[in-house]
């Protein structure tokens, strides 16, 4: 009945109320539960609740699909109801679970239940563990016909048998039920209806292709004998649960049939993994189209011990019991096509139907997709039919492995004994130029490799083959070309002048994998494969471009016929060389280098090599004639290097340097030939790559030189002086076609570009220096006041303020009058002079810095001397502000300042008290402001700041108090200042004096603290320097060790103790690396290379560690070392021979996570001397871990003879 009206009491009248608080009172019409009509669908998300009645299905199917998504979010104790479709009851009747879903308890692990009249309780578990927590899933349920089928995100999970089914006017959907708590999910999408399939199938194969669509199934329920009187019914053939494994015990031929069937056509291919475990008479597999397997034989023999196959065919490399799972892919369209219906499995074991045990597994017959191969021929990308491959050299292919290519068609794969032709679509004509230009990487070891071009497909003499790799040790009939390696992992480039062995045209390409030995190992791939004829070189000669197209051998007996330059199809004035390549390129007609004649490029060192060098000659002998002279210039390389050579400025590697060379400074006459020379006669012929670019002869006459002319910059760089002069070259000399640096060499009248910096960099040093004060004037006395001052002496450092008799005695303000009148007449803008007492002079480093262990100045700027109480007891003892760490004191590195020959003292943890360091660094070009104004710097930090401002003073005994930082304390961090300065800097040519001259005005100096990563922070400022190129990278290396950063006291003062003979606790535990490789580069020798490795620097070994020489101090000889691993190092140290004092040349360190692409870690410049040698060794400290493996370290001679010694190495992690 309808009610016109209700009356809502809260509480009502005849009740006293009830002590709570009420809220969110609903009242509304209660919701129905609408009866679904054989399907229905939830599209959206619930989380299941226990007892909650979702909906009623009516006329259920007896055949339905239930499919859902669930996101597990926890798990309870006991079974958790999903959903449950139920006629009422929870069990055990038919049609109280029909179907219902739980997780089992405690996990969310699924359990099914799919009821029929014979089993209403018909149950499945999912596998373990479960479902992911907080991971959707989607689940299908297919009951159709005699099976049940879960589904997993559409994988095939299990099944179950199904009998006989009733249909159901209605059934109940509860999510979840009212008999069991609910399960903690979130659940979507959820959809009841009839199946959409009447069988579900178990997919043990997968089939895919143009044959059929999508993922073919095979049924394993239906096994059926195959092969006559063959099969034995007792034996079994199993599936695994997860549907990819066939296991077979004893005597079995049995049959699966394919529902529906496939086409089998010349693509088609199966593939599987097989394992035999107990030897049979014969296994087999096939694909049928009956089940007769007599008289069209459709198996292929695996594995077995009778020699009759029955006709089979007999597949070779065959599986043995012991081995691991062999992989078979067998191209079945080549053996046979057609349309068929079964896929069997053989075991035939008639003598002893019980034996026998083998498995199949990961089945799929598919087709094979061609990619058609990508290959360039005269510049245009063409493609080659990849199905068309066929056999080459009769015998020799094995016709079951295939050529494959990569989908993007650049690659093509072997595996395999592999003699395979692929037709060029049109012949490809080879003329005496083209070379063929491709990549090659080994995967797996076969016994050679080559690749080929063939008018036939007949193997015989005088064919067209190059053997590109090589484990046998004879190849007949091909070329074994320079570059043969010994078949190591990794990819190669090779570059084969292919048309300076034969000519004429070429119908295929040939690609061979010889491995008779095990006919399906090895693997290998060939990538990007180009067919050209290299570009002419065009270079310039006094402005008319020329080009150079005839390649000739340079040298006697030097040059590897199958290297050429290639000239670059995008940059014809660019040419590449790959290996060990000496070649002439012949001039069109011959050019004559007088004295002012000058050739410019640009040379780019991707590999180094035993000689990079550029030559212009008259004849082809390159210096090999008793009347010739060499003309070649040397750009890089570690061979020794003879008087005929002229050694520039070496380059680095993945640089491009630039050059402009005075080439009539060296040689003059007429030249005939453009030589290039990669020289690598001792190393791989693969080894060594570079190219020259925008190569210029012309005659170096100035634009200039007549001519008066000035420009401006507020800074003196190298680039800034360049720009000034290509300014006056583009205003008033527009007709002249010399650049800048051609204008410089010819100006400043130097033979090399190199020359050029430094040569700027003294003009501006000039200008400074002729409005410099002299240092020694700012304190009026004599240079005995200014040494002791710098060294923690004289009355400004001992002077303590005090009060006597009322007054006060040594104020600074008075005491130290003139540094405050130097630094408001001169320090702001006026260069002051770098001092030349022994604490400065020439430092190693471009870095001073000032350390000090006391204040006197009461209540100035920081520090604890204080006028309270008094001035006399507030002052004693009075400590700077600290900033830093007292690592260790060496008395030797400043023995004027300690007054001692040698001695130390160790400090770390604090021990020292307080301690303020303050440093500054300037750039190594001499013109730079930071360089030009370190006199200035000095004063600021050590004088009018420190001394005037705060008060410090007193030096770290047995160390100067100021100095040159390799002099100083080595300590853990240090504050620091640069230079803020507001100048311009006028420049003129005297074409009267054939002279440059430049004027410095400063408006302003500043000082201001250091930038860097860190702000106001020695080490980081320094580091800013070596980014920026204003120092090197073995400074900034030196640097570290003097300035080690913090909470490294203690690494740093085991490094000192261990040149004193002292293992300290830090090394005790320190991670030394083992080195597992050690190889000597060219002219080493050594009586045991492993001593360089074995912990002990003792010099006196030094003829039996690497030990070699060298002419000249810019050459350096090598040895290359692997950690056997990768390892983030934090240091190196490296022993050379040390008993004399004496320094070597040429150093650098290098790492490399290969072995081939090496980069620099520290170095002292190519002709630059490194450090003194000691016992210690020389400690590389680098700036922050470096990750490697292999370390190449070089080294020149040293200053006591030509030779050079490596003593020891050592790592650290």
């Amino acid at each position: 009945m309808q009610l016109d009206h209700l009356d809502v009491y809260l509480g009502d009248p005849w009740f006293n109320p009830a002590k709570a608080t009420v809220r969110d009172v609903v009242y509304e019409a209660a919701q129905t539960v609408d009866p679904y009509h054989s399907t229905f669908s939830f599209p959206g998300s619930i989380q299941p609740a226990k007892g909650t009645l979702a909906a009623e299905v009516i006329d259920v199917p007896t055949d339905y699909e239930l499919v859902f998504k669930i996101t597990p979010t926890g798990t309870i104790r006991g079974w958790r109801n999903v959903m449950h479709f139920s006629l009422g009851g929870n069990c055990c009747s038919y049609g109280d679970r029909s179907p219902a879903v739980w997780f089992a308890p405690g996990s969310t692990r699924l359990y099914v239940v799919a009821g029929h009249i014979n089993d209403p309780n018909a149950d499945y578990y999912s596998p373990r563990p479960g479902l992911p927590l907080n991971v959707e899933t989607e689940f299908k349920l297919i009951v159709a016909g005699a099976k049940a089928s879960v589904f997993l995100n559409s994988k095939l999970v299990g099944e179950l048998s199904q009998g006989p089914r009733t249909k159901f006017e209605y059934l109940q959907f509860w999510l979840s039920d009212p008999w069991y708590g609910a399960a903690k999910a979130d659940i979507s999408d959820i959809s009841f209806g009839p199946a959409a399939i009447t069988e579900s199938p178990s997919p043990i194969v997968n089939i895919t292709g143009t044959a059929r669509t999508g993922d073919g199934l095979i049924s394993s329920f239906d096994q059926i004998s195959y092969g006559e009187g063959q099969d034995y019914e007792e034996s079994t053939l199993v599936v695994s649960t997860d549907f990819s494994t066939v296991s077979m015990e004893g005597n079995i031929w049995r049959a699966l049939p394919i529902i529906p069937p496939i086409t089998v056509n010349e693509k088609t291919v199966i593939e599987f993994d097989f394992k035999l475990t107990q030897e049979a008479e014969i296994n087999a597999i096939c694909l049928d189209e009956d089940l007769d397997v007599i008289p069209d034989f459709r198996c292929f023999v695996l594995a077995g011990t009778q020699g009759e196959r029955h006709g089979m065919y007999d597949f070779d490399n065959q599986a043995s019991v012991g081995d691991t799972e062999k992989h078979f892919v067998i191209p079945i369209g080549s053996y046979y096509t057609g349309v068929m219906n079964y896929l069997a499995f053989v075991q035939d074991n008639d003598r002893k139907i019980s034996l026998g045990s083998s498995e199949f597994s990961n089945i799929r017959i598919y087709e094979q997709v061609f990619f058609p191969l990508k290959v360039s021929i005269d510049g245009t990308l063409g493609t080659l039919p990849i199905q068309n491959q066929v056999e080459y050299g009769e015998v020799q292919d094995y016709a079951h492995n295939f050529l494959s290519v990569s989908d993007d068609g650049f690659s093509i794969h072997m595996r395999g004994n592999v003699y395979k032709a692929i037709p060029f679509v049109d012949s490809v004509h080879i003329g005496e130029n083209m070379v063929l230009d491709f990549y090659f990487e080994v995967e797996e070891e076969a016994e050679f490799n080559a690749i080929c071009l063939e008018e036939d497909l007949v193997l015989s003499p005088g064919k067209r083959c190059f053997v590109i790799t090589e484990a046998a040790t004879t190849v007949k009939y091909m070329y074994k070309i320079p570059e043969v390696t010994s078949l190591e992992t990794g990819q190669r480039h090779y570059r084969i002048p292919v048309g300076r062995y034969f000519s004429g045209y070429m119908n295929y390409i040939v690609f061979v994998q010889d491995h008779d030995a095990d006919i399906l190992g090895g693997a290998s791939t060939f990538k990007n494969i180009s067919l050209f004829e290299p570009s002419p070189l065009e270079i310039k000669v006094n402005g008319v471009t020329k080009a150079l197209s005839n390649q000739l051998s340079y040298g006697v007996e030097q040059d590897e016929k199958a290297h050429m330059i290639v000239v670059s199809e995008d940059n014809k004035s660019s040419g590449g060389m790959l290996g060990n390549t000496w070649k002439a390129l012949e001039f069109p007609e011959p050019i004559t280098v007088t004295k002012n004649t000058i050739i410019s490029f640009d040379f780019d060192l991707q590999n180094e090599v035993d000689l990079h060098a550029i030559c212009l000659d008259d004849d082809l002998e390159n210096g090999f004639g008793s009347e010739d002279t060499q003309r070649c210039l040397v750009l890089a390389g570690s061979q020794k290097i003879n008087d005929k050579y002229h050694v520039l400025e070496k380059a680095s590697l993945s640089e491009t340097h630039s050059y402009i060379i005075q080439i009539g400074a060296y040689f003059t006459g007429e030249m005939k030939y453009l030589g290039f020379v990669q020289d690598n006669d001792q190393g791989h012929f693969l080894a060594g790559e570079s190219s020259f670019s925008n190569i210029e002869i012309f005659d170096g006459v100035s634009c200039l030189e007549d001519t008066d002319f000035e420009f401006n910059f507020n800074e003196c760089t190298i680039d800034n002086f360049l720009y000034g002069v290509e300014s006056e070259l583009n205003t008033n000399h527009e007709n002249c076609v010399n650049n800048a640096w051609v204008e410089l060499v010819t100006l400043f009248g130097v033979t090399d570009s190199a020359e050029i910096t430094e040569k700027v960099g003294d003009v501006c040093a000039e200008a400074y220096a002729a409005m410099q004060l002299s240092f020694e004037q700012i304190t009026h006395d004599k240079n005995q006041f200014d040494e002791e001052f710098f060294d923690g002496g004289s009355v400004w450092n001992y002077g303590k303020q005090t009060v006597q008799y009322g007054e006060a005695t040594n104020v600074l303000s008075k005491d130290a009058v003139m540094v405050a009148v130097t630094d408001t007449d001169v320090a702001g803008k006026r260069a002051i002079s770098w001092p030349t007492m022994h604490n400065f002079g020439e430092c190693d480093l471009p870095a001073a810095m000032c350390c000090w262990v006391a204040d006197r100045q009461a209540d100035a700027f920081g520090g604890t001397c204080s006028s309270s109480p008094s001035y006399g007891e507030g002052c004693i003892d009075a400590d700077p502000d600290n900033n830093s760490d007292l690592c260790y004191v060496d008395f030797s590195r400043s023995k004027r300042s300690s007054h001692v020959q040698d001695g130390y003292s160790i400090y770390g943890n604090g021990a020292e008290g307080g301690l303020n360091c303050h440093g500054f660094a300037w750039s190594n070009f001499a013109g730079n402001s930071q360089n030009a104004l370190k006199g200035n710097l000095l004063f600021e930090t050590a004088m009018n700041s420190a001394l005037y401002e705060h008060g410090y003073v007193e030096q770290v005994p047995g160390a100067p108090m100021c100095g040159c930082v390799e002099s100083m304390p080595v300590v853990s961090r240090a504050e620091c200042t640069e230079l803020e300065v507001n100048q311009s800097i006028e420049v003129r040519y005297r074409r009267e004096f054939k002279l440059f001259t430049a004027k410095v005005s400063i408006a302003n100096i500043g000082y201001i603290p250091c930038s860097g990563e860190t702000v106001n922070d020695f080490s980081s400022y320094f580091r800013s320097l070596y980014d920026a190129g204003k120092v090197t990278l073995a400074q900034e290396v030196q640097f570290n060790q003097h300035v080690v950063g913090a909470d490294k006291c203690e690494e740093a003062i085991g490094d000192f103790l261990m040149t004193k003979g002292f293992i300290s606790e830090y090394y005790q535990t320190k991670t030394y690396l083992q080195v597992t490789d050690v190889v000597m580069g060219p002219y080493l020798g050594a009586r045991d290379i492993h001593l360089f490795t074995d912990g002990n620097p003792e010099a006196a070994r030094w003829r039996q560690t690497p030990n070699g020489s060298v002419l000249s101090k810019n050459e350096n000889l090598y040895v290359d070392l692997d950690l056997g691993g990768t390892y983030d190092i934090s240091r190196i140290i490296v022993w050379h021979y040390y008993l004399d004092t004496r320094q070597y040349y040429s150093q650098t360190v290098e790492i490399s996570l290969d072995g081939v692409a090496f980069k620099t870690l520290w170095e002292t410049g190519i002709g630059q001397l490194g450090p003194v040698e000691t016992a210690a060794g020389n400690n590389i400290q680098l700036y922050k871990p470096v990750k490697g493996r292999f370390i190449r370290h070089r080294c020149g001679h040293s200053t006591r003879n030509h030779g050079v010694h490596f003593i020891e190495i050592a790592f650290y992690a």
